[in-house]
């Protein structure tokens, strides 16, 4: 029965990811990370010119989710950036879907070194053409800010934030992360969440001290900030903040709209696509 059970989770995970695999200009690579190797795919505009080098965007899924990010927004993200002549990198954090290391074991922290190394791994193919940009989703959009941050402009060409969840500070402080409550000031080991999701002790203890402002403040390059006004986990007023503490910035609320940005989806694609191109 073990054995059924293994074989039924690896055909679920090479599932997803032909699910994932959409054009005969992606390719699934392996990068390797921090915690281990990081699994992801690597999206190519049709070059007439094999030698041709484009600007590459690295895609930051959020907590708990994978490369392709919310049933497949990445991916069109990748689609629409790729039909304006830019490549993209999407990838699975430490901990998340085809990656290695725990789940229990990731943390904001640990998360923003991998999406450096991915970042310098893009910046150093033969296809790109120096100029770097981020885009964050959810934590993600957490992760992708604070790393353009210590990063700098002079290395993120161009930063895009998807409902950045800084909430997930306040959520650790007062000790409740998705409606689990939990001792702040002396975490367990590890908290389960709903969906069989989990967060470890060094999680918490990290996102109580995280200075996501403050980091995300030193990044002087051109942002574009997207939220839903119906987001019942990322809060409005925090992309506010980031709007304003980020003068020429972008900010686009989208009417009603929830975290998984379901209502305006391909509107929200179309508007990635179109800042970074």
């Amino acid at each position: 029965m073990k054995t059924i059970l293994a074989a039924l989770v690896v055909f679920a995970a090479i599932s997803a990811t032909a699910q994932c695999l959409q054009s005969e200009n992606e390719k699934k690579i392996s990068i390797q990370g921090p915690k281990g190797t990081l699994s992801a795919i690597v999206r190519l505009p049709a070059a007439v010119q094999p030698s041709a080098k484009h600007p590459v965007a690295v895609l930051c899924h959020g907590f708990g989710g994978d490369k392709c990010e919310r049933g497949g927004m990445f991916r069109e993200i990748a689609d629409a950036l790729a039909r304006r002549g830019v490549a993209s990198v999407r990838f699975d954090f430490n901990g998340h879907g085809e990656s290695e290391g725990a789940m229990r074991d990731m943390t904001v922290l640990n998360e923003i070194e991998d999406a450096k190394h991915v970042v310098e791994w893009a910046r150093k193919r033969p296809w790109c053409n120096g100029k770097v940009f981020l885009v964050g989703h959810s934590q993600g959009g957490v992760v992708a800010s604070m790393t353009a941050g210590e990063l700098g402009a002079s290395a993120i060409s161009g930063l895009v934030l998807l409902a950045p969840a800084c909430v997930l500070k306040d959520d650790a402080r007062r000790g409740c992360t998705f409606g689990v409550e939990y001792d702040p000031e002396d975490p367990p080991e590890v908290v389960h969440l709903p969906g069989g999701k989990v967060i470890g002790r060094e999680f918490i203890k990290t996102a109580c001290k995280l200075q996501i402002f403050e980091t995300a403040a030193k990044y002087r390059g051109p942002l574009c900030l997207i939220h839903g006004t119906g987001d019942s986990i990322a809060k409005t007023e925090h992309v506010e903040r980031l709007h304003a503490e980020h003068p020429g910035s972008e900010m686009h609320l989208m009417p009603g709209d929830d975290h998984g940005f379901s209502r305006t989806h391909g509107e929200v694609c179309e508007i990635v696509a179109e800042f970074l191109k």
